[in-house]
């Protein structure tokens, strides 16, 4: 099985959150962190609405993680109760046809270890319970070699 492409080697510049982000469904918070290569969107929600529960962190219900936005982009998902997903992003583009939406489609293979410690350095700027979360949750889709 060959590797995934997902080459962020020249990871220059990181994720920056982008304080004010659409929130579109109720009762859920979305954070969004981008740079020039990459997305990453994350949404959550409290617990509960009790004085003591305001106190704790919110919960991640979905991520979406994507990558090599300038040219095979790739897109790691996750719904809450359900496994992360690796997608390639199709863009639609067809020779002499107007271009199609983009769709995401099965890649040939899961995450290995370097593209792994290449996700883990582009989320250092993404605040430590998050990003260990997430990390931990992609690392499931991750070969040895």
């Amino acid at each position: 099985m060959t590797a995934v492409v997902f080459d962020i080697r020249e990871i220059k510049a990181m994720l920056t959150e982008v304080k004010r982000t659409y929130q579109g469904a109720p009762g859920q918070n979305k954070r969004w962190f981008t740079d020039q290569d990459m997305d990453l969107f994350v949404w959550s929600v409290k617990e509960c609405e009790t004085e003591k529960d305001h106190l704790q962190l919110e919960n991640v219900v979905k991520f979406q993680f994507s990558s090599n936005k300038q040219s095979k982009e790739m897109a790691i998902t996750w719904q809450k109760d359900g496994d992360v997903e690796i997608y390639e992003v199709d863009e639609g583009s067809r020779p002499e046809k107007h271009p199609s939406s983009p769709i995401l489609v099965e890649p040939e293979s899961d995450l290995n270890l370097g593209q792994l410690t290449l996700i883990k350095e582009a989320m250092s700027t993404v605040d430590y319970k998050t990003a260990s979360f997430l990390i931990k949750k992609i690392s499931q889709r991750v070969k040895a070699n």
